[in-house]
């Protein structure tokens, strides 16, 4: 709301990270907006009880939330002009350390609908994404919709991926 952005944000986990010896990813400063919040947060890491891996940015009541596949701060402006009533949630950046190498990207839409399925246990849900996240997204949605759970909206933001044009298409078309 005071003109903050990315770079700034990233400067400032910066110096949290040389203060407190605790490396926090970029989707810190929209789990923890204020001081105490980030106090909390800090609390969390260096006992060892990382964070959450979806992070709520909005609750409202609509049915179906929307899962952004990973939180950008372009993502603020779409959240202030959606109805209160839609619950966002952001997706954290994906430990891709965990996985064996090589991995596809396939893999990683398995873990973070894994863990998208432990938060979200019932009803349909929502997805976007921005650039290669949209290409997430859209694995993402492929993955949940075989787990039987609908995916009423599918948003991809400046997203192309060639090789699943026809995929794209049988996906609309399905809804």
């Amino acid at each position: 709301e005071l003109g903050g952005h990315s770079l700034l944000g990233a400067r400032l986990l910066t110096r949290l990270e040389k203060a407190f010896d605790v490396k926090l990813p970029l989707e810190s400063c929209f789990l923890a907006p204020t001081v105490a919040r980030m106090l909390e947060l800090l609390s969390r890491e260096s006992s060892g009880n990382p964070s959450p891996r979806v992070i709520p940015l909005r609750i409202g009541t609509w049915r179906a939330p929307l899962v952004l596949a990973a939180i950008q701060p372009l993502f603020r402006s779409l959240s202030l002009n959606l109805p209160a009533e839609q619950s966002i949630y952001g997706m954290a950046f994906l430990d891709t350390s965990a996985l064996p190498v090589p991995f596809n990207l396939q893999q990683i839409a398995a873990r973070q609908v894994e863990v998208l399925l432990r938060f979200h246990t019932a009803g349909p849900v929502a997805l976007a994404g921005w650039c290669n996240e949209g290409v997430l997204a859209y694995e993402m949605a492929q993955q949940v919709l075989a787990c039987g759970i609908d995916v009423p909206l599918l948003v991809l933001f400046d997203s192309y991926n060639a090789a699943s044009k026809d995929l794209l298409r049988h996906l609309i078309c399905q809804h």
